[in-house]
């Protein structure tokens, strides 16, 4: 079988704001208007050239010598370049302490509770009082929803946890929820994704469980992620 030649995407200048980069060719069959596709990898979205500018207005407003921020939707990289290149002073680019992944730094995000857990409790007495059409989808939903609202605001993704550490075979998501619950931590699992958890175990933690099947007690850097009440 003969090796397939590695293709170097196509790429053209774009100039957004006082910033110029390049950026993957959209052929011209596709919307330059929304909404993305993920089918054929990163592009870049002149659609949302509106978020752009009021991200790089917000920041040159609040900017502070010591702020962080994280663009956690970044794809081509356009919104942190315009930041680098708009925003005046330095935003400081880092890697994880854990696995060294380059890391953006951004904000601001939503650190707080993502549903009222008395209005989710409400719900589920409701739905178990009355005909619905989608009865047990709905009760299995709120009563996921109600086990998130308790975990932190972020989660990891095991499949690209597993891919990235270079786990040969990942546990499933549930042997991997109940170990971290054995070590009394909080584990639930995530509506997006379904290979996504929310836990207060740290990095190094959850990365043990998925390449060695262990968990280092006290091992993580800077403990175990807070919990959202």
């Amino acid at each position: 079988m003969r090796d397939q030649p590695s293709r170097t995407p196509d790429l053209r200048p774009i100039r957004e704001g006082s910033t110029e980069f390049l950026v993957p060719h959209v052929p011209s069959s596709r919307a330059t208007r929304g909404p993305g596709s993920a089918r054929d990898g990163l592009f870049f979205n002149p659609a949302s050239a509106f978020a752009r500018d009021l991200s790089v207005l917000y920041l040159a407003a609040v900017v502070r010598p010591g702020m962080r921020v994280l663009d956690g939707l970044t794809g081509v990289g356009a919104r942190a370049a315009r930041w680098q290149r708009e925003v005046p002073g330095e935003i400081p680019f880092a890697a994880c302490e854990v696995c060294g992944w380059p890391a953006h730094f951004a904000g601001p995000l939503w650190t707080g509770c993502l549903w009222d857990p008395d209005l989710l409790r409400r719900l589920l007495l409701l739905a178990d009082d009355r005909p619905l059409a989608t009865g047990s989808e709905v009760r299995a939903a709120l009563a996921g929803w109600l086990a998130e609202a308790a975990a932190p605001p972020l989660f990891y993704d095991l499949h690209a946890a597993a891919a990235h550490c270079g786990a040969v075979a990942m546990p499933p998501l549930e042997t991997v929820r109940q170990r971290l619950a054995v070590f009394g931590h909080l584990a639930v699992r995530t509506h997006f994704p379904r290979t996504g958890i929310k836990t207060d175990a740290g990095a190094r933690q959850v990365l043990d469980l998925l390449q060695h099947g262990e968990h280092h007690a006290g091992g993580d850097v800077g403990g175990a992620a807070p919990r959202t009440e």
